[in-house]
């Protein structure tokens, strides 16, 4: 069988992510192998149950969650992207956080493993109103 080629792999994952919708994770599920890993900075989970439970999880907390993909980088020579994107949550928050994800893609184009990098202590804690002025002081204590 010849591999999917990695920019189709690529380009049919950001669909799935840009689109997908509380009541259509189901999508999510089939984009990865059965014992795919995911991480970002509060969840390493293994398995496409436990994929689809984080991101519930995040409806659940945000029911107006999306995702934006603005940039996508290939490694050459592997079946590696980097995405940049924005996760935007909407009313009533209306919290944005941008971030990097690292994803490994199979030679059917389902992903094997999923790592998210962003900052929550700069995009998310330093919005709760006394630990982000801790956070803050803290960062204007250890900067330049």
């Amino acid at each position: 069988m010849t591999p999917l080629p990695i920019a189709e792999a690529a380009h049919r994952f950001r669909n799935v992510i840009e689109s997908l919708q509380v009541d259509q994770l189901e999508l999510l599920s089939e984009a990865f192998v059965a014992n795919a890993h995911f991480k970002d900075p509060f969840n390493d989970v293994t398995g496409r149950d436990a994929i689809v439970r984080v991101f519930v999880h995040g409806y659940k907390n945000c029911p107006n969650l999306r995702f934006v993909v603005d940039e996508m980088a290939f490694v050459p020579d592997t079946r590696v992207v980097f995405f940049y994107w924005r996760f935007l949550c909407g009313a009533p928050s209306d919290l944005k956080l941008v971030g990097v994800s690292r994803v490994v893609f199979d030679d059917e184009g389902l992903v094997v493993d999923h790592v998210d990098y962003w900052d929550p202590a700069e995009q998310l804690y330093s919005q709760v109103p006394v630990l982000g002025a801790l956070l803050r002081w803290v960062r204007g204590r250890l900067s330049a």
